[in-house]
C-alpha cells in the first residue's frame, strides 16, 4: 500500500522510535519550532535555529544513516554531528544577518549543498567499481526519502488543519476570545518539530532500502513519469527550442525569462531522471525512457543563449548574488550537459549521482571562500562604485574625498553611484559601503546614501522628489515644556469634527494649525514648517528619486511654541517626522517646496 494510505500508524510507530535513532535530529527539530513560537510573540525573526536546522539537519541525519549502515562507528558519528552543529551555530551567531540579502544567499546555497551532500549518502561503502550496484542504492534510498518526505509532509498539513479547525470551532461554538498565536504554535509545532520528527524517526526503513536492489520502480513513479515529467519536460523544451531557432534568425538579444526557463527545464530535467532512473531501459515506456536518455543532448544547445546572456548582463549592471548564482547554475547545466551527451554516444546510462554531486560543489562554492557570491558581487559592485566615483572626480585614494563642495554629474554616472552604493549598503550592510563611503560608516539607521556622495544632477522634467525628515532614535530631546501631551494625526480642516479637544490642521501652504475649542473658549495656533521643507528638500538636491530619502531634523526644528492671535503662549509643537516633495517645472526649475504629512506631539500649558 502507498505511504499516504498506510502511513499514520507506522509513523506513530516512527516517532516512537526516533528518539532512538536520531536523537539531535529530533531535537533541532524541537528547538525550531518553539524558536518560531517565540518569533510570533515577540514580532521578531529568530533567524538562529532555522539556520542552524537548515543547514545542519540533512548532513547530520545524514550521518546518522551512515552509522546505521556501519560505514561509521559511534563516537565518529557524534563527533561529525557536533562539528556540523557548531560550524552552524558559529555561522548563524558571528556571521548571518537576516536584513542582508547576500547572507540570505549564502544560507540558501549551503542549505541546498547539504542536501545535495545528503543524497550521495548511499554510496559510501557501496562496493568499488560496481556501477549497478552504486546505482542501485542511489535510486532506492533517494526514491523512498523522496516519497518520505512527501508522505509525511501531507500527513502533516492535514493534521495541521484538522487541530486548527477544531480550534476554530471551540473558538466560535463557546464564544472565546481570539486564540493568538495558538494557530502559529500548531503550525510550528506540526512543520518544524513533528514532521522532521516523523521522518528521521524512519531511519531503519531507509537505510534498509539500499539493499532493495532490482526491484521495479514503484507505480507512483511510472505515473508521474508518464503523466508529468513527460509532458511538462516535453513542452518546456519545446518552447526554448522554439524561441532558440528565433534569436538565430532574428539575431534579437535573449530576454530575462529565458535563463529562468531553461534554469528549470535542466534542473527538472536532470533531477526528474534520478527519480526515475529505473525505467531508462523500461520497455513500457518508450517515450519517457527516450526523454531520460537524449535528454541532455537536446538540453547542450538551449544552454548557450542564456550564458551568453547573463555574461552580457554582467557586463553591463556587475556581480549580484543572483546573476552569479545563475550564471553558475547554467555553467554547472553546461558541464553536465556535456558528460550526459558524451554517455548517450558511448551508449552508457545516463547520469546518476554526478548530478547531486555537482550541484553540491557549485552551491558550496558559492557560499565559501573568496570565489562566494557574496565575496565577488562585493568585491564588483564596490569597484564599480570606485570607477563611477572616480569618474565623478569625487574619489580620493579608494575612499570618496572629504569635505568637497557638492557638484554636477551627468546622469547616467549619478544613477550609476546611487545604484552601486545602494546595493552595497542593502545586500552587503552598511560597512561595506563606509569602505568607499566612510560617512556612511557614522550613520544609524535608515538614511538617503547620495546624501552622503558630493555630487547632484538635473532631474527630468515633471519628476518629483519625496524627502521625509526625522528625529534620530536614541536621542534625548531638550526644552520640551510641561504640560498635558496629545499625539495628534495632521487632519484637513473640513475633515476635523467641531468637538472638544486640541486638533493639528492643515494651514496655508506649508503651515499647520494647532486649535483647541473647550468650554473657557477657543484659540488657535498656526506653526509655519516652510522652512524645514525648503531645508530637508535642499539636501536631498540631485537625488531625483521618486522614493523617500531620508534627513535628520534638528532639535530646533523639532520644537515650536503655539502662540494664540493674543500673543498669549499655549504650548509647544512636538515635530518628529516630516515629508515634503518638490516636483521640477517644465524649465527644468524645482517648485516650491509641499508639506505632505506631518507626525507631531501638542504640548498644553497647564
Amino acid at each position: 500500500m502507498h505511504p499516504i494510505l498506510s502511513g499514520p500508524r507506522a509513523y506513530l510507530r516512527d516517532a516512537r522510535d526516533a528518539f532512538t535513532h536520531a536523537p539531535l535530529e529530533v531535537l533541532i527539530g524541537i528547538a525550531a519550532a518553539v524558536s518560531f513560537s517565540l518569533s510570533l510573540r515577540q514580532h521578531a525573526p529568530q533567524p538562529w535555529t532555522f539556520v542552524v536546522a537548515g543547514i545542519g539537519l540533512p548532513a547530520v541525519f545524514g550521518l546518522s544513516v551512515l552509522h546505521a549502515r556501519g560505514v561509521i562507528g559511534g563516537p565518529a558519528r557524534w563527533l561529525a554531528s557536533g562539528a556540523v552543529l557548531i560550524a552552524a551555530g558559529l555561522y548563524a551567531t558571528f556571521v548571518f544577518e537576516l536584513d542582508r540579502g547576500s547572507e540570505m544567499w549564502r544560507a540558501f546555497c549551503l542549505a541546498v549543498a547539504s542536501v545535495m551532500a545528503f543524497s550521495l549518502v548511499p554510496l559510501a561503502g557501496a562496493p568499488r567499481g560496481d556501477d549497478g550496484e552504486a546505482r542501485r542504492r542511489f535510486w532506492s534510498f533517494n526514491l523512498a526519502t523522496a516519497g518520505r518526505v512527501a508522505a509525511v509532509g501531507f500527513w502533516g498539513m492535514a493534521l495541521w488543519a484538522a487541530l486548527a479547525g477544531a480550534v476554530s470551532a471551540v473558538v466560535s461554538l463557546f464564544g472565546l476570545g481570539s486564540p493568538g498565536n495558538l494557530y502559529g504554535d500548531l503550525w510550528g509545532a506540526v512543520a518544524f518539530a513533528l514532521v522532521p520528527w516523523v521522518i528521521v524517526g524512519g531511519l531503519p526503513e531507509l537505510a534498509a532500502r539500499m539493499d532493495d536492489g532490482g526491484r521495479p520502480a514503484p507505480r507512483a513513479a511510472r505515473l508521474l513519469g508518464s503523466y508529468l515529467y513527460l509532458p511538462v519536460l516535453a513542452v518546456y523544451l519545446a518552447i526554448l527550442a522554439a524561441y532558440t531557432l528565433r534569436i538565430v534568425a532574428t539575431g534579437e538579444f535573449p530576454r530575462n525569462l529565458l535563463s529562468p526557463l531553461v534554469l528549470f527545464a535542466g534542473l527538472f530535467g536532470f533531477l526528474g531522471s534520478l527519480l526515475l532512473e529505473p525505467l531508462v531501459d523500461d520497455p513500457e515506456h518508450p517515450a519517457l525512457s527516450r526523454l531520460i536518455r537524449f535528454f541532455p543532448a537536446v538540453l547542450l544547445p538551449l544552454l548557450l543563449a542564456p550564458v551568453y546572456a547573463v555574461w552580457v548582463r554582467r557586463g553591463q549592471y556587475g556581480w549580484t548574488e543572483f546573476r552569479y548564482i545563475r550564471l553558475a547554475l547554467l555553467l554547472t547545466l553546461l558541464g553536465l550537459a556535456v558528460a550526459g551527451t558524451v554517455r548517450l554516444a558511448r551508449r552508457r546510462r545516463p547520469l546518476l549521482a554526478a548530478v547531486p554531486a555537482a550541484l553540491g560543489a557549485l552551491f558550496l562554492l558559492a557560499a565559501v571562500g573568496p570565489w562566494s557570491a557574496s565575496a565577488v558581487s562585493r568585491r564588483d559592485q564596490a569597484g564599480r562604485l570606485r570607477d563611477a566615483l572616480r569618474q565623478a572626480g569625487l574619489l580620493e585614494g579608494d575612499t570618496v574625498r572629504s569635505a568637497l563642495p557638492k557638484r554636477s554629474v551627468p546622469r547616467a554616472l549619478y544613477d550609476r553611484i546611487e545604484s552601486a552604493a545602494e546595493y552595497l549598503r542593502r545586500e552587503h550592510g552598511q560597512q561595506a559601503l563606509a569602505a568607499v563611503i566612510p560617512a556612511a560608516g557614522k550613520r544609524t539607521g535608515g538614511f538617503d546614501v547620495m546624501a552622503l556622495v558630493p555630487a547632484t544632477t538635473s532631474c527630468a522634467h515633471d519628476y518629483s522628489t519625496l524627502v521625509t525628515g526625522e528625529l534620530p532614535g536614541g536621542e534625548g530631546l531638550q526644552g520640551v515644556a510641561g504640560g498635558t501631551l496629545y499625539h495628534l494625526p495632521l487632519r484637513a480642516a473640513a475633515d476635523v469634527a467641531r468637538d472638544a479637544g486640541p486638533r493639528l490642521v492643515r494651514g496655508v501652504g506649508s503651515s499647520v494649525l494647532v486649535s483647541q475649542r473647550s468650554a473657557a473658549g477657543t484659540w488657535s495656533a498656526a506653526v509655519d514648517l516652510a522652512p524645514i521643507a525648503a531645508r530637508i528638500v535642499k539636501a536631498a538636491a540631485g537625488t531625483c528619486s521618486p522614493s523617500a530619502t531620508l534627513q535628520v531634523l534638528t532639535q530646533a526644528e523639532a520644537l515650536h511654541p503655539l502662540v494664540d492671535a493674543a500673543g498669549g503662549v499655549r504650548g509647544q509643537l512636538v515635530v518628529t517626522r516630516l515629508s515634503a516633495d518638490q516636483r521640477s517645472s517644465a524649465a527644468g526649475k524645482p517648485s516650491a517646496p509641499r508639506l505632505l504629512d506631518v507626525d507631531a506631539w501638542v504640548v498644553l500649558s497647564k
